[in-house]
């Protein structure tokens, strides 16, 4: 597999999420919201990133938003309670870094 430099992965990463963020944008507002699972694209693509690009950090970020994604998922197939369960534990990721 080829290697990228930090710059040239950066700039693949943005333009991805680039797009990811503007499939959901339309999709949401145009589409009438007919792909729940387009909503989990976004941090989806930043949880697998941040898996990828941690090295010497720890693990708290990467399952902050792992379970982020799967909040974004919860709340597009209507189930409150576990999004709201999800965002909670994500919090706690975040908040322990």
């Amino acid at each position: 597999m080829r290697q990228f430099s930090s710059k040239g992965f950066i700039s693949l990463a943005m333009v991805a999420y680039t797009i990811l963020c503007t499939i959901y944008f339309v999709q949401h507002y145009c589409w009438d919201n007919i792909f729940g699972v387009v909503i989990a694209l976004p941090t989806l693509l930043a949880t697998t990133l941040c898996f990828m690009r941690r090295r010497h950090g720890g693990w708290c970020i990467p399952l902050a938003l792992a379970f982020s994604t799967m909040g974004d998922y919860a709340g597009a197939m209507d189930n409150f309670l576990a999004q709201l369960s999800l965002f909670a534990v994500a919090h706690i990721f975040f908040i322990n870094d």
